[in-house]
Order: C-alpha cells, then structure tokens, then sequence
C-alpha cells in the first residue's frame, strides 16, 4: 500500500472509531439521565417527545446561560427563564440547561 493511502485509510479509521466513541457515550449518557423518565427506546421510537430549553438571549450563545439550578428538599429549584424552547408546548418533559456553578459565560457549570 503506498504511503499516502495508508495515511488516509489511518486518518479515516480513527476518525470512524472516534465517531463510535462519541456514539457509545452519548448513549451511556442518555441512558443514565433520562432512564429516571423514559427509556432510551421510548426516546428513539418517537413515544415519548423531549424538549431542550437552551437559549436565554436573541443569538445563540449557549454558555451565557444565566438561568441557575439549585438544591432544595425534593431536588433542585430552576430560577430564571428561556427565550425559546423548541417542541416545548408538545413535550412530555423539558430538559432545562441550568447553571450549577460559575457566571454567565463561563464553559463550566452547566448542567
């Protein structure tokens, strides 16, 4: 195999398992948090119909989050709002991006 095709066919396998990676921990993800609602197969199969509330601005800036999540006796209370929620009227439950800790701007702290 020449030199450069052995470079691509690298660059491409790595890219592959990288994809498979990112796959298989999304779905560890999924399952670990929205099991405590629906499963992933509900989820997937269109039986239930979740909805991200993300954006608190006119533009997307999602690390501007200012709307904070904070602990209480049945869990967390959210305090503050969001500008659009996509599907939210028809959801069967909303995700909410909250800030655990940190500012506005801030890449950690969300949750």
């Amino acid at each position: 195999m020449k030199p450069h095709r052995r470079k691509k066919l690298g660059s491409i396998l790595f890219i592959a398992l990288g994809l498979s990676v990112a796959a298989g921990l999304t779905l560890y993800a999924l399952k670990q948090n929205i099991n405590m609602f629906f499963t992933p197969s509900q989820v997937a199969g269109g039986e239930v119909l979740l909805a991200l509330a993300l954006e608190e601005s006119p533009h997307h800036q999602p690390y501007g989050a200012a709307t904070t999540a904070e602990k209480s006796a049945n869990g967390y209370t959210i305090t503050g709002g969001k500008k659009f929620v996509l599907d939210g009227h028809v959801a069967n439950k909303i995700v909410v991006v909250a800030r655990t800790a940190g500012q506005p701007g801030d890449r950690d702290g969300l949750t």
